[in-house]
């Protein structure tokens, strides 16, 4: 994303706090829905800007898994994301089974970026990662599709699902 657009969305967010330090969780979130996910060069730019360390700043984006930070121009490519749930209740209630199922249909391979598992459909359609928890625990499985939530997933709803995103 370009540095001024990034000063735009910094100054409109930051402006709303009596800090703007505590402005950088909901910067962040919109910068990568701007571009997808944070990179270096945003981190530079926002630490200078707020008068933090880029240290600082970088281990706020690693931290929070909501957060997409370096990841590189190839694991991004698809037009949709698709966060999938892999903790303890999504796993149980089969989680793994559907990650299977989707690999075969849509022909994924995986990828390991930065501690992340990653998957990319060959059409472009589709980026899959794996998260450790969304939040949707009592709902298991669960995925985020770009910013929406679907719980309850099987083998019949989630392909229903995923053909509404073209």
């Amino acid at each position: 994303m370009n540095l001024k657009k990034i000063k735009n969305i910094l100054d409109e967010i930051a402006d709303g706090y009596p800090l703007r330090r505590s402005a950088i969780l909901p910067l962040l979130w919109r910068i990568q829905k701007e571009g997808k996910f944070i990179t270096p060069d945003d981190i530079r730019f926002i630490s200078e800007r707020l008068n933090l360390s880029p240290a600082h700043l970088r281990s706020i984006a690693t931290f929070y898994s909501m957060f997409f930070y370096n990841l590189s121009q190839s694991v991004m490519p698809a037009r949709h994301l698709i966060q999938i749930c892999t903790n303890v209740s999504c796993m149980l209630m089969g989680a793994e089974r559907l990650l299977d199922i989707l690999i075969k249909r849509y022909g994924l391979e995986e990828r390991i970026v930065d501690g992340k598992k990653v998957f990319v459909s060959d059409d472009g359609r589709f980026s899959f990662i794996t998260m450790e928890c969304i939040g949707s625990c009592d709902l298991a499985p669960s995925m985020i599709v770009d910013e929406d939530v679907h719980t309850r997933l099987n083998e019949d709803n989630i392909f229903e699902i995923l053909s509404s995103y073209k």
